[in-house]
Parts: C-alpha cells; structure tokens; sequence
C-alpha cells in the first residue's frame, strides 16, 4: 500500500514550500447550525489521496481554456460584473479565459423555465446538461454559463447559485442573488466578491473536487448567500493541493496575483486571506 499526503503535489514543482505550512492556516468547520449546508446535507468529503485515483478531466496543451457563456440580457453594471469575475477565473486558475457571445435566453423552451412567484426561472440541470453542452466549442477545457435570471436544479428545490457537472465539463451560475436587490455600484463590490466564489466552486467541481469538510474552504456547500458569505475566497490547504497537482501552477505566483486583483477590487476580506496564505507558505 502507497500512502500520499499534500506533500505529493511538491512533486509538479508548484512553487510551494510546504503544504504543512499553509494547513496552519485553515479554520476548523465548527458545528453546522439548523439550516446551514451541513446540516441537510450528508458529506463524505475527499481526501488528496481519494482524488488522485478520480479519472477526471485531462489537461491538454491545445484545450487550457475555460469559455464563458453569457445567457440572456445583461445591464452595463452586470457585463462589468461578467467582465471582472473573467478575469478572477484567469489568476485563480491560472488558465486562458474567454467570453463567448451572449445567447438569448429566449431561445430556451418555455418547459425548462418556471415561474416562482413573480421570479421568472430558469432549469439549471437542462442549461448544464443540454444548452451548455450544444454551445460548447471544442477546444474547450470547461465551459460556465452565466446568466441574470434565477435558477432551480429540479422541481422541488426552489433555487440554487449555480450548478456543476462532473462529467460534462459544464457549469452555471446566477448573478439574479447576488446583489441584495440593490443592483447599482454601490453593491458591485459585494456582487463580485460573491460571484468570484460561487463561479471558482463551481469550476473547481467540473475539475472533480468535490464539497470540503476539512476546514472552512471555499468548496464547503452553502444554502444560503449568509452562508456563501461566511466562506472565505480562498481553498483550504486540502482542496488547494488537489487543484495545484490538477492544474500544475506554480501556486506561489498564483496567490501574489490573486491578492493583485484582491487589492485592485477592493476585495478587502478576501485579500486578508490570500495574505494570511501568502505569508504563512513565502
């Protein structure tokens, strides 16, 4: 029997002295409270060892990009909010990203939409497992949908921020709750913040990790924006060293850019963070 620990991913030359270190960092899960992710919802959580044995999406040289799709209208406040969080996904990834053409979401059939009260919706698992897939460009690595209406992932569920497949490569998320209802500048901050998480976690599923409970982490599962918000923009020191053997980036370079775009945003909480990391691993 082989035994691997975080350490392995030092093999990839990633740009990390030792994951040890930045472990000192992550915040232990506390008790979940009554409606919080953990609380209805069973996690088996996934070791650094259970993901390597994860047959998962494989990284070429000629398909290192993740496409955007816009679905539907966006105002001028929600393209910069499309246009900002594209250039988060580049330096947390440290992968090519590009914008497609916005699609209208009229084109999608009145059975994949709903009405939830006076919210018109629209069917996460269709957009992920059909629409997404047909506006796919084949040199694809993963394609993200991003649309300003609300979604729901089946009947009885009444929303959800955004919806992954593992095995389509295909993601969606909503700008529809991320902004208090106060959609102007004076939320954009906030907006962005939340949407940077929301389309990382995401992602970061279409690449097989799975929801964390080792410590608080931007892959823990959330039911609610309060939840969402509780959350750091950041993985714990597990998930960080299963996307950095994944991915291959040199994490240190990574992390000095992340808290660049943190300082230029003025993401102040989530450059606390990436800091706290950055200091800890130099």
């Amino acid at each position: 029997v082989t035994f691997f620990s975080c350490e392995d991913a030092q093999e990839r030359g990633h740009g990390i002295n030792n994951f040890n270190k930045l472990k000192l960092t992550d915040k232990k899960l506390e008790k979940p409270k009554p409606g919080e992710w953990l609380s209805v919802h069973k996690e088996a959580g996934q070791s650094f060892n259970q993901y390597r044995e994860v047959k998962s999406i494989k990284i070429k040289s000629n398909n290192k990009t993740i496409y955007i799709l816009p679905i539907g209208k966006f105002s001028d406040l929600e393209t910069r909010l499309l246009n900002a969080n594209s250039e988060y996904l580049k330096v947390f990834f440290d992968l090519n990203v590009k914008i497609l053409p916005s699609i209208d979401d009229e084109t999608i059939s009145s059975e994949f939409k709903r009405e939830n009260g006076d919210i018109l919706q629209l069917n996460a698992s269709y957009l992920i497992n059909d629409f997404l897939i047909k506006n796919k460009p084949k040199e694809s690595l993963v394609i993200l949908g991003i649309t300003s209406k609300d979604i729901y992932p089946k009947p009885e569920w009444n929303y959800v921020f955004g919806l992954a497949s593992y095995t389509k490569c295909s993601a969606v998320v909503s700008l529809f709750r991320l902004s208090n209802g106060i959609n102007d500048k004076r939320n954009f901050t906030k907006s962005l913040g939340r949407l940077n998480k929301i389309a990382s976690h995401e992602i970061s599923h279409m690449f097989s990790l799975k929801h964390c409970i080792n410590a608080v982490c931007l892959m823990n599962g959330s039911n609610n924006i309060q939840e969402t918000d509780s959350k750091p923009n950041a993985l714990c020191s597990e998930c960080l060293a299963k996307l950095s053997w994944k991915l291959e980036f040199n994490n240190l370079e990574r992390m000095k850019r992340i808290r660049k775009y943190f300082y230029n945003y003025d993401l102040v909480e989530d450059f606390e963070v990436i800091d706290k990391q950055l200091n800890a691993i130099k």
